[in-house]
C-alpha cells in the first residue's frame, strides 16, 4: 500500500467517525438523512477531503508525532478553503450554462457566497472538521505501523487539479440534472424575485431586482408569450399578486427618500395600473404581506412580523388578522383566487403543510421546510418548493412524492393551466422558467 493509499483508507475512517458523532449529536437539529437527502453536498465533501488527503499524506506520515498533529490542523484550516473552491467554480459553471441573467453578477454573487461560506463554515462544522482530521492523522499513522506503505511522490498539484475538475463536474452536472428537459425560459436581465399569475393565468407580475438596497423593476406580462404590458420602477419586497383586470399590488419597503404621489408612507402595499404610477394601496409596517395573494375577498397573506394570516384592503393602515388554519406562527402561504381554499406551511416549527377549503383539512407531510407553496388547479396535489431540496409535487389523497425540480427554487407559481413558473437560486440571478406540470394525477 502507497502513502496515498493509506491516507484514503484514514480518511474513509474519519468520515465515518463523524457521521457517528452527527448522526448521535444531531447538531442544529441536522441529521443523516438531511445529508443524504443532499447528495451533491455529501458527494462534495467526500471529494474535498479525498483531495486533501492525498495532497498531504506522504508530509503526515513521514512527520513526528507533534509535527502530524499540526498538519491535521492545517488540513482542518485548509477543508472549507477547498470546498468553497469547488462549490465557487461549480456554482460559476451551472450559472453561465443555465443563462445567469447577469455575468458581472455571476462572479461578485459567488465571490461573496464563497466569503460568506468560509465564515460559517468555519464556524458551524470546526468541532466536525476537527475530529476528523485528528482521526485521520491517528489512524493513518496507526495503519503505517503495520503496512510500512510504499513512498508516494508529491500530490499537492494533482489533488489541486482535482479539486478543480470536481468543481467544473459538479457545475456541468448541476446544470444538467437541475433543469427539466421541457423547460422554456426567459431572460429578464436580472434576478427575478418573485412572480404571480392572474387568476385566469393570461399575465404574469414579476419583479425584476439585482440590488435589494435599490428600485426594483415591476413588469406586467402577457403570458405565456411573455411580452411585456407594463414596466414600473420602485421599491419592492419579494412578493407580487396581480387582480384579473391586470392591477399589479406588491409589498414595499422603502429604504431613503422616494418621490411617491400624496404619501410619505414609507412601508406597506403599492399598486399601479398599465399607463399609471405606483401608488400606496396599504400602509402599515405590517402591511408588506409575505406571499401576497389577490382573492375575490381581497389581498391576503402572512404579516411579515408576526407571522399571522391577514387581509389587507385598499386605504387600510394595518392588515386585518384573520382566524389562522393553525395557532402560531405561519410561513409558506397560498390562496386559490375565490379564497376558498388555504394551503398554510409551518414556522419555525416542524409540522406538516395544512390544507383547509376541501372538505376535511388535510395535513401534507412535506420534506425539509418549504419556503414556497402551491396547489394545482385541479386541487389534487401539492407542489412544495423547499429552501435547499428542491421542488415535490404531495398527492393530496396520499402517495408518495415526485421530485420535479433540482436545485433550489425561491418561488414557485402555477398557473390556472397548470403550469408551473419558478426561478432557480443561483449565482448571478437565473431566468424565469415554466413547463407543463406533469404531476401524478
Amino acid at each position: 500500500m502507497s502513502e496515498v493509499g493509506v491516507g484514503l483508507a484514514a480518511t474513509a475512517v474519519a468520515i465515518g467517525l463523524v457521521g457517528i458523532v452527527v448522526a448521535m449529536s444531531q447538531p442544529f437539529g441536522f441529521t443523516i438523512g438531511d445529508l443524504l437527502a443532499q447528495r451533491e453536498v455529501a458527494a462534495g465533501a467526500v471529494v474535498v477531503s479525498i483531495a486533501l488527503a492525498v495532497a498531504s499524506s506522504r508530509r503526515l506520515l513521514r512527520a513526528s508525532r507533534r509535527m502530524a498533529v499540526g498538519i491535521a490542523v492545517m488540513v482542518a484550516a485548509a477543508w472549507w478553503p477547498a470546498a468553497t473552491l469547488v462549490v465557487g467554480i461549480a456554482a460559476v459553471i451551472d450559472g453561465a450554462m443555465r443563462g445567469a441573467a447577469s455575468p458581472v453578477g455571476l462572479v461578485t454573487t459567488t465571490a461573496v457566497w464563497v466569503i460568506y461560506g468560509l465564515v460559517i463554515g468555519w464556524i458551524v462544522t470546526a468541532p466536525f472538521v476537527g475530529i476528523a482530521t485528528l482521526a485521520w492523522a491517528v489512524v493513518a499513522r496507526s495503519i503505517a505501523k503495520v503496512v510500512r506503505p510504499r513512498q508516494s511522490r508529491r500530490m499537492l498539484a494533482p489533488a489541486v487539479a482535482f479539486l478543480i475538475t470536481a468543481g467544473v463536474g459538479g457545475g456541468v452536472a448541476q446544470a444538467l440534472a437541475t433543469r427539466p428537459l421541457d423547460a422554456r425560459c426567459v431572460s429578464l436581465g436580472a434576478r427575478v424575485a418573485d412572480a404571480a399569475f392572474s387568476p385566469a393565468g393570461d399575465m404574469l407580475a414579476v419583479i425584476v431586482s439585482d440590488d435589494p438596497n435599490a428600485p426594483s423593476s415591476i413588469r406586467l406580462l402577457r403570458w405565456p408569450e411573455a411580452t411585456e404590458i407594463a414596466r414600473w420602477s420602485a421599491w419592492a419586497d419579494d412578493d407580487v399578486a396581480v387582480s384579473p383586470d391586470g392591477q399589479v399590488f406588491w409589498s414595499a419597503w422603502v429604504l431613503g427618500a422616494l418621490s411617491l404621489p400624496s404619501s410619505s408612507a414609507t412601508e406597506g402595499v403599492l399598486t399601479a395600473r398599465v399607463g399609471t404610477e405606483p401608488t400606496w394601496f396599504a400602509t402599515d409596517f405590517e402591511a408588506p404581506l409575505n406571499d401576497l395573494t389577490w382573492t375575490e375577498q381581497g389581498l391576503m397573506g402572512t404579516t411579515p412580523n408576526s407571522h399571522l394570516l391577514a387581509r389587507v384592503s385598499e386605504g387600510d393602515v394595518g392588515p386585518d388578522v384573520l382566524d389562522p388554519p393553525r395557532r402560531g406562527e405561519l410561513g409558506a402561504f397560498w390562496a386559490s383566487p375565490n379564497g376558498s381554499v388555504i394551503a398554510v406551511g409551518p414556522g419555525y416549527d416542524d409540522l406538516p403543510v395544512l390544507v383547509s377549503g376541501l372538505g376535511n383539512d388535510r395535513r401534507i407531510d412535506v420534506l425539509g421546510d418549504p419556503r414556497s407553496i402551491a396547489i394545482t388547479p385541479d386541487h389534487r396535489v401539492l407542489i412544495a418548493a423547499d429552501w435547499t431540496g428542491g421542488t415535490y409535487a404531495y398527492p393530496l389523497e396520499g402517495g408518495a412524492p415526485t421530485r420535479i425540480l433540482g436545485g433550489t427554487q425561491p418561488f414557485i407559481i402555477v398557473s390556472a393551466r397548470g403550469d408551473l413558473v419558478w426561478t432557480d437560486e443561483m449565482a448571478g440571478g437565473s431566468p424565469l422558467c415554466t413547463m407543463p406540470l406533469g404531476v401524478p394525477a
